[in-house]
């Protein structure tokens, strides 16, 4: 399928002044009303999006997310938990072993406790990283990249607690967003239509990255009532890149596509292994809006260097127009 640069922002309900003819003006109405979504959705823009915050440094680091916005990247995509005093910080695992000079749940320890501890790189190395909160998070990537929000409460979906901890969740990020007057410098990542209606609950004002491979599975986010004008679709991380899910079709919504991974089997290795990145280029040419990756700033590189850097630069001055309001 030939990508279609046709324009894709005029939703349901949402009037966008000028967005057709490319990315909004910065300042008026068009600047606060402007989402991820639309803009993602827009003729001829495309992003990619820094897995954990990017491949250099630990990572959900501020070294990670600061190299990443050195090298353009749009999306910090990041990883967020809970503690026992309601901060929000920066973390994959529900333990803070593996990445890391701190051990046992996260959701038992307290800020405080956790300002002393060092992130490891990697390979397990220490480093001299401090274990970031969203505040810090927010602050640095404003104005510069929207960050999309991965939440990891405390339990997982099939334990009774889960509802109640990723509401407790979704609630602090909101609190830290909304303090932080960044609401459109983000999204909430969601895995299911339940998951999907309580951030709508939550936070209403919010972009949210669903997941559906397939058109019936996006169909049942549209019934939690989550629609194209306040979304986006992760459409999954792909094994061929020939082959591209169902809702990477449908025009109406701004589609994500990942190739990370487990190292030595991702997307993001397969194409770096004759050094020819082409490939990159091609999953936009296929319909793709952003590809969300282990290689970003390479990713970014390729895209540039087979598509010329309008495209991207398009994608990311209309995210930064919506992150300032």
């Amino acid at each position: 399928m030939t990508r279609l640069f046709a324009c894709r922002a005029a939703f349901a309900g949402l009037t966008l002044v000028g967005a057709c003819a490319g990315a909004p003006a910065v300042g008026g109405a068009v600047r606060q009303a402007v989402a991820p979504s639309v803009c993602l959705s827009a003729p001829e823009s495309i992003a990619v999006s820094a897995h954990r915050g990017g491949p250099v440094g630990p990572e959900n680091s501020l070294a990670a997310m600061r190299a990443s916005i050195a090298a353009g990247v749009a999306i910090l995509e990041l990883d967020i938990a809970l503690t026992r005093d309601g901060a929000v910080v920066l973390l994959h695992d529900r333990t803070l072993d593996r990445t890391t000079t701190g051990t046992g749940p996260v959701a038992l320890a307290t800020l405080a406790g956790l300002r002393d501890l060092r992130l490891k790189d990697r390979s397990g190395q220490v480093t001299d990283e401090p274990l970031p909160t969203l505040t810090e998070a927010l602050a640095l990537a404003r104005g510069r990249a929207v960050i999309s929000i991965d939440f990891k409460p405390a339990s997982r979906p099939s334990d009774p607690s889960y509802p109640a901890d990723m509401r407790n969740l979704v609630s602090a990020v909101a609190r830290d967003v909304q303090a932080a007057g960044a609401a459109r410098q983000v999204t909430l990542i969601v895995y299911s239509p339940a998951d999907a209606a309580l951030v709508r609950a939550v936070a209403p004002w919010a972009t949210q990255s669903i997941s559906a491979d397939t058109a019936s599975g996006l169909a049942a986010y549209r019934a939690a009532g989550v629609g194209p004008e306040q979304s986006l679709v992760f459409a999954g991380v792909l094994r061929d890149p020939a082959v591209l899910p169902e809702p990477v079709a449908d025009g109406r919504i701004a589609t994500i596509v990942g190739t990370l991974g487990a190292p030595g089997r991702r997307l993001d290795d397969v194409f770096a292994a004759d050094g020819d990145l082409s490939e990159y280029a091609g999953l936009v040419q296929g319909g793709a809006d952003v590809i969300a990756t282990d290689a970003a700033i390479a990713a970014q590189d390729a895209l540039a260097a087979a598509l010329g850097p309008a495209p991207l630069e398009r994608a990311r001055s209309c995210l930064l127009a919506g992150g300032q309001g």
